[in-house]
């Protein structure tokens, strides 16, 4: 073969495009969901207080689930008690050997009060990551009534995505008063916890990286050179 006919096509053959690395979703959820959002204003249901969920009626669909998943826990009353729990994750596919991308935790709150004056969240950690400001946002940009449950989300930031990698995470949240009654604001804030749910992207690890497909038209180059070959030959 001619040295000018392989140069072309020897470059040709090495031009490659890596393909991006997809995406892996691990998730694990605890607690069953027994009732639908229902935020208030300006979100969502304009009558939600008045479609309350009594205290008796969730602990009696929550019955079957793991602590702190099956119980009211607190209480708004004077000489009460605010909510405080914590939940550990350990069965969502860790420890995680590849990039973790992204990262969110969803929670049903019961009785969160989030439209009392304001915020309802005293701490929220995960693995001594606080995310009390966090989840406050979205608690202050979600009204929630007495005696409803709203879902709330939250994405984890880069410190929090670090914790993830062993394979188990413990949140822990404390809410503090006031809470929110019938006639008003209540000096504690009692709440339950419906469902958590977390969902963590990573990119696939395939041990040798991307792998290389033909950049566009490299293959119809390629076959050219070869073409010139067999009719030099």
């Amino acid at each position: 073969m001619h040295r000018s006919v392989l140069a072309p096509l020897a470059a040709a053959l090495l031009a490659v495009t890596a393909l991006p690395a997809g995406a892996v979703t691990l998730s694990q959820q605890l607690g069953d969901i027994d009732f639908p959002s229902d935020p208030g204003l300006p979100n969502g249901d304009p009558d939600a207080i008045n479609h309350r969920i009594g205290t008796a009626t969730f602990t009696g669909a929550n019955g079957g689930d793991p602590a702190p998943f099956n119980q009211f826990i607190g209480s708004d009353v004077t000489g009460g008690s605010n909510f405080t729990a914590s939940w550990t994750f350990a069965a969502y596919g860790g420890p995680i050997a590849d990039p973790v991308l992204s990262a969110t935790i969803q929670i049903g709150l019961y009785d969160g009060d989030s439209a009392a004056t304001g915020n309802q969240v005293a701490a929220f950690t995960v693995d001594g990551v606080d995310l009390t400001a966090l989840l406050n946002a979205v608690l202050e940009a979600t009204p929630a009534y007495t005696g409803t449950e709203v879902y709330y989300t939250v994405d984890l930031p880069a410190a929090a995505l670090a914790a993830l990698t062993d394979g188990s995470a413990t949140f822990s949240l404390t809410l503090q008063g006031p809470g929110s009654g019938i006639l008003g604001d209540t000096p504690n804030n009692g709440a339950g916890l419906d469902f958590a749910a977390l969902s963590i992207s990573t990119g696939t690890g395939n041990g040798g990286g991307p792998t290389p497909v033909p950049a566009p038209g490299t293959l119809a180059l390629a076959l050219l050179g070869l073409g010139l070959v067999r009719r030099r030959r």
